[in-house]
């Protein structure tokens, strides 16, 4: 029985450090290093930093941990395939249009671990399969190319109920392939998992098909909580995906839909597979592979992640009102911008002359701010002129994630003083005045 000699556990934002540096699998809030170390010991996580050491079969989730644990699950991985009396190394999934599910979903399980740092979710992260490069001595390919099967086989070996729970099926073809796929909500259940998610590419005998879908499990006692699950994060991948230029015509079915699939059928706990898109059509498996489409996919299901830990609905990012404003020239006008919505901060707001009053000039430009409560306030810098003038910009709300809200009118007035103002001067950089 291996032990780790040293390793010290933080929470957000911080390493996973080991005197040997192993592939962690169990994180909270950061992302496991590539190592050389393909065998490993779990640590249970600790309100302290003082880690006691664990055999692997204690390796179990502490009752006082006060966050939230995500079962992180990349889709499918190599398993070992009985066809008679030869057994052999196989991807679950063949090669479809450049690409292959097996090796193309951890790169989003890494990227949706790094996003939920990036929002701030207070949730921790249990990933299923290694993402170490370092060789898996029987199938001769990196670890992280294998399924979570083998991975959890080693990390718990004294556990056959999660990674070898068909133990009466000598005969299939595709027994490994089944307990591989049971393995995954096993070791939810045994953690103690708060929730699950599962990425997967889908796959249609049509190569028209495209765009994103999201499956909970019927007739379970979570259904309807699983069932909120994929509603969010399918809303959040929606909103952030066709944010972007690029992508703003991605289909993503933002109906959950019930089916009986073992991932979420096993778990005792809401769990959500979520087919990102379908590597059967070209256009989609372009996009799969795609580093920038990872990235918004990624944080679309980190996104909605966050929104079910809180309790938050996924709502439109929209302005609800700017009331008009009014203010002495010469001076910097508050206003408010009522918004509603779960952007992600900094925002920044947009603004751009609709009608200047005559003789007075209108700037176009930009404020950014990091409040987080609606609503925002800013300034519009009044400039000087030689009467009362009202000048109407539209505006508009930008995101940190690229989410754009619907331009608003609205309208400011800048008043003549009928005595000398004492207030500064602000033409050289007034959004409206008179030249």
């Amino acid at each position: 029985m291996l032990f780790l000699k040293q390793l010290a556990l933080t929470r957000k934002n911080s390493a996973v450090v080991s005197q040997r540096q192993p592939d962690i699998c169990f994180a909270a809030r950061s992302v496991s290093p590539n190592t050389n170390a393909h065998t490993v010991e779990r640590i249970s996580f600790s309100t302290t930093l003082n880690l006691r050491l664990k055999k692997k079969s204690e390796l179990v989730r502490p009752a006082e941990d006060p966050l939230p644990l995500l079962l992180l699950s990349a889709g499918h991985g190599l398993y070992i395939k009985h066809d008679g009396a030869k057994s052999t190394w196989s991807y679950q999934r063949d090669p479809k249009n450049g690409m292959l599910e097996d090796t193309t979903t951890p790169a989003y399980a890494t990227a949706v671990n790094n996003a939920l740092t990036a929002n701030g979710s207070q949730i921790n992260t249990a990933l299923v399969r290694s993402e170490s490069t370092a060789i898996h001595t029987p199938s001769g390919k990196p670890w992280w190319e294998v399924s979570a099967k083998y991975y959890l086989m080693d990390l718990l070996p004294d556990q056959q109920k999660i990674w070898a729970s068909i133990p009466n099926d000598k005969t299939s073809v595709e027994r490994e392939k089944n307990e591989d796929i049971r393995s995954r909500p096993l070791y939810g259940n045994y953690l103690g998992a708060s929730y699950g998610l599962h990425i997967h590419t889908n796959a249609a005998d049509s190569n028209a098909i495209r765009g994103t879908t999201g499956f909970y499990q019927k007739d379970h006692p979570l259904t309807e909580k699983s069932k909120d699950l994929t509603s969010k994060i399918l809303c959040s991948m929606k909103e952030i995906i066709n944010a972007d230029a690029t992508y703003a015509q991605w289909s993503v079915d933002t109906a959950p839909r019930a089916e009986n699939k073992g991932e979420n059928r096993v778990a005792e706990f809401p769990s959500t597979i979520i087919e990102v898109g379908f590597h059967t059509n070209a256009l989609d498996a372009a996009a799969l592979q795609n580093e920038k489409f990872r990235l918004l996919a990624s944080k679309g299901m980190a996104k909605g992640l966050k929104l079910y830990n809180e309790g938050t609905a996924c709502t439109p990012f929209k302005i609800d009102s700017i009331p008009a404003s009014s203010g002495p020239q010469g001076s910097q006008v508050p206003y408010k911008v009522n918004y509603s919505g779960n952007p992600t901060f900094p925002i920044i707001m947009y603004f751009e002359p609709v009608k200047c009053a005559p003789g007075w000039t209108c700037q176009t430009g930009t404020r950014t701010t990091t409040s987080t409560s609606s609503p925002l306030t800013f300034n519009f810098s009044c400039g000087t002129g030689s009467a009362t003038a009202t000048n109407v910009f539209k505006r508009w709300l930008v995101d940190a994630d690229g989410v754009k809200t619907e331009p608003v009118e609205v309208s400011h007035t800048c008043v003549k003083s009928a005595s000398k103002s004492t207030l500064p001067i602000v033409n050289r950089a007034a959004e409206a005045t008179q030249l």
